[in-house]
Formats: C-alpha cells, structure tokens, sequence
C-alpha cells in the first residue's frame, strides 16, 4: 500500500544566478568573496542581500583595499554586475589594481601541483616518525583554495597577476562595471545622494532581471565615511548603513563597506565624545563585520608571530534568515562547531592574516615553539658572560674573565670573629668559601 502523502516539487526549478550557490544550513543563496578562507570565517560565503562591513585600525596599511579589490575581481570573473561608489579618480585606480586569475587554474601550468608560494617549509623533506603516525592526516591552519573550470562560484587569484585592460574596457561597455561618483567638497555630505542613485540603480536591475535570467549585483563602497564624503558625523553614517540594509534585504544585490583607520577604532578620531560602542553599533547595523589588525603600530606582536600580518576580529557573522550564523556550524577555521569547543571550553580559535607573494589567506593563529627553537635548552646560552672575583680575607679584590660574554661571580663571606684566641697564639687565616653563579642576559640564574 503505498502512501498518500506526496512532496510537491516543481517540474522545473530556475537555475541559481551565476556564481552563487545555496547554503546547506541557511538555504539562502550567498555569493565568494574572492578569498576561500574569508568564504569559510563567513560560513560559506557573503549571503545575498546582505552588508559586510570591513575594518582596517591600522593607519600604516590598506588590508581592507587589498580585500575590496578580491572582491571586485570575483564579481567581474563570474559576469556578475559590479558597481563602485565613490570618488572618481580612487575608483578607477582600485578596479584597475585588481588581480587576476591564476593560470593554474585553466590549466595553463602543471596541474595538481602546488606553487612555491603555498608549499609548507620542509614538505619535500623525508622525516622518520613512528609507523603509527604515517597515515595521519598532515596538520593545517587554513582551508585548501578549490576551484576548476566548470564552477564559476570561487575562482583563483594571484597577486603576480593583475587584470587586463581589455577585461575592464568589455565591462564597462556592457554595463557589467558602473561607477557611482561621490564629489568631494561639497558643502552638504552625499549621503542622500547617493543612497537615491543606489534605489535607482536596484529598481534597474529588478526590471532587467524579470525579462530575462537574473544576475547578481555587487556594490563596492571604499572608504565609506572618508574625506570625499564630506563632513560625515556619526548620525549621518548611521542613518546611511540602516537605510542601505532596508534597501538590499530580499534583493540580489550584495554589499562590501570598508571604513577608514581614523573610523576603525573604539573611539573615532572625527568624535571624541563617543566614549564605547561604536564598532558594536557599525556590527548592529551590518549583516557581517569583521576587523583585520595590522602589526604596524605594534612591533612586538610582529616579533612574537612572525610568520603572520595581523590578527582577524570578527565582530559579527552574517546571519540572513537564520537565528544562528552558519559560520558557528560550518566554519572550520573558527573552530565552533567542533566537540573540543563544546565540552572542553575550547571557545573559537585565534584567527590570523598573512600576505604571501601570490595570495591572501587566513589561518589559525598559533604560537612557535618557545624560545624560537626546537630543542630545549638546559646549559646557559653561549651569549652569557662569566665574571670571577675573589675577595681574600686581607681585602684584596682580582677579577678574571672567563669568557667574552659570560659573567662567574665568586664571593667571600667576612671573617667570623665569634671564636676566642690566645695572645699567645696567632689564628690561623681562614680560606674565602667561593660561589660560582652562572648570570645570563636574562633573568636566569644557575647557582652550584
């Protein structure tokens, strides 16, 4: 007897725009940053309709232009339509900068092969373990770059290659590329403006979209709140992020917003007397916010992890028609979704950037081995120095050096005088009891 119950399904279902895919835990399409491991910190990608915010504190880089640019690159190699808000000449100058894709990717190198650029050091090196750990897996901090000929969701790219001019010139006269000018130095901040050009341009593309297949538009905003807009306040900037997020929910339009070093802090340089919060109300009003740290302004941290360029914050995870981020459940590199995070107290993993000469990834941060080798030390390092004094009952002192740079510091203890002596009789000279102490340049002491 079969059921009555029957699933009703569509005969055919439309196919999903170009570059996107569906997320298995939110069932929203979303869309590839550029990045893999960016991709994975989101959940999977920048869902549709939604905002992400980028945070750059350090005044001495451009991480945040580097990331729009990745951006930019993956909407114009998928024929996605791609739109730059913002001063004419910084607009031109950032699509033109844009990188391209790898020729591994096409085939156009050897195949299956990893570049110099992402090999681990010592891979091709034979290291005799124990049989039992031959057939571990390899430990890694990131996640693998995935990309062929057939899946336009997430191509590769190199930072040696940059975009032909050819690429930029068909796009613009197909009207996949749009430039959206903000003038500067007008006495009235844009901000009006140019959230009535993006509410022009969205109601083209929905028209453009119901005649034929739909196709997702990319809204690049540089600098958002820079010196070309004017004297932005914090009203001001605010009330743009929440009427541009009313805009762009349940649309096919995604947004990428970088701020400014000066903007990037807890405590803003155009508004001293915002005490807390504002990195909190700029994530409230965004789907996504994340935050990369330069070393720049810390030549310490730059010592302590040298193998990375900063750290990665995020503040919030996108989290479009879904209670719970999909990058608590599917991110790897966060770590959230692991056993360890739940019944140890493990929390989310420490997250790092670093830019080779080919890419930008994100890893997991760890720390090296102590002392930045791999052995353990148990002798003074040979940069000590070795100092000997002697100090005889008479009260004559002679130094004598060991080594160039180590110290052996040798003591006499005064002469006791508790014992009673005849006249008749001369005491006997007591010989000095002599302490050796190894000093280091640091704060070690090894006492015999």
């Amino acid at each position: 007897m079969s059921s009555s119950f029957k699933r009703r399904t569509p005969t055919t279902q439309p196919p999903p725009p170009s570059g996107t895919r569906l997320n298995s835990a939110s069932s929203v399409l979303e869309t590839s940053t550029g990045v893999p491991s960016l991709d994975d910190v989101l959940g999977g990608g920048q869902p549709l309709g939604s905002i992400l915010t980028i945070l750059a504190p350090d005044r001495h880089s451009n991480w945040s232009e580097l990331l729009q640019r990745y951006w930019i690159a993956q909407g114009l190699a998928c024929g996605q339509h791609v739109c730059v808000v913002g001063e004419s000449g910084r607009s031109t100058k950032l699509v033109d900068g844009c990188m391209w894709l790898s020729p591994a990717e096409y085939g156009d190198s050897v195949k299956g092969g990893a570049s110099e650029d992402e090999r681990e050091p010592g891979a091709d090196e034979e290291v005799k373990i124990a049989w039992r750990y031959e057939g571990m897996k390899r430990f890694q901090t990131t996640v693998s770059a995935t990309a062929s000929k057939r899946d336009d969701y997430s191509h590769t790219f190199e930072l040696t290659q940059k975009i032909p001019s050819e690429v930029i010139d068909m796009a613009l006269q197909s009207g996949q590329l749009q430039y959206l000018p903000v003038e500067p130095g007008t006495p009235v901040p844009p901000f009006d403006k140019v959230l009535s050009q993006i509410k022009e341009l969205i109601a083209t593309r929905q028209g453009q979209a119901a005649n034929s297949r739909q196709v997702v538009t990319r809204l690049a905003i540089p600098e958002f709140g820079g010196f070309s807009w004017g004297d932005a306040t914090p009203e001001a900037i605010l009330r743009f992020l929440y009427l541009l997020r009313s805009m762009v929910q349940s649309t096919q339009v995604t947004v990428l917003i970088t701020i400014p070093p000066h903007l990037s802090q807890e405590v803003p340089a155009f508004d001293s007397s915002i005490v807390e919060g504002w990195l909190t109300k700029l994530g409230f009003l965004s789907d996504g916010c994340l935050s990369f740290s330069s070393f720049g302004d810390n030549p310490t941290l730059s010592s302590a992890f040298p193998a990375y360029h900063g750290f990665v914050h995020v503040h919030r995870a996108p989290s479009v028609r879904s209670l719970v981020p999909p990058s608590h459940k599917l991110s790897v590199l966060r770590g959230l979704s692991s056993p360890s995070s739940h019944s140890e107290g493990g929390g989310e993993n420490n997250l790092g950037f670093k830019c080779t000469r080919k890419r930008f990834v994100i890893e997991t941060l760890h720390l090296d081995v102590e002392g930045g080798v791999s052995e353990r030390r148990t002798a003074p390092p040979i940069s000590a120095t070795i100092h000997e004094h002697s100090e005889p009952v008479g009260g004559s002192t002679s130094t004598i050096t060991k080594a160039e740079r180590a110290q052996v510091a040798v003591e006499a203890p005064p002469a006791a005088n508790d014992e009673v002596t005849s006249p008749m009789t001369s005491p006997k000279p007591k010989k000095a009891r002599k302490v050796v102490a190894f000093q280091s340049g640091g704060r070690d002491l090894y006492d015999f």
